[in-house]
């Protein structure tokens, strides 16, 4: 079976309340906070986060534009 792949292209208005979680080393960082509680992180420590789930961040999104989508079925892509 050949695997199945989505390419996509546009940008995501998140809602504040959207949650990101910690992917540092620092301990004593809260592992999940709001997008609201990182818009007030020094910026050095903003892309110690990531979004917890992609999935919520597109369904809860205050706005959304997708301007290309593209699926490819194919053996093995190697995407970088």
């Amino acid at each position: 079976m050949k695997d199945v792949y989505l390419d996509f292209g546009g940008w995501l208005k998140l809602d504040p309340n959207t949650r990101m979680q910690y992917i540092g080393t620092n301990e004593t960082f809260d592992e999940i906070i709001t997008v609201a509680v990182w818009q007030s992180l020094p910026s050095e420590y903003r892309n110690e986060y990531v979004l917890e789930d992609f999935v919520a961040a597109v369904r809860d999104g205050e706005d959304i534009e997708f301007n290309e989508l593209t699926i490819t079925e194919a053996e093995n892509i190697d995407y970088p």
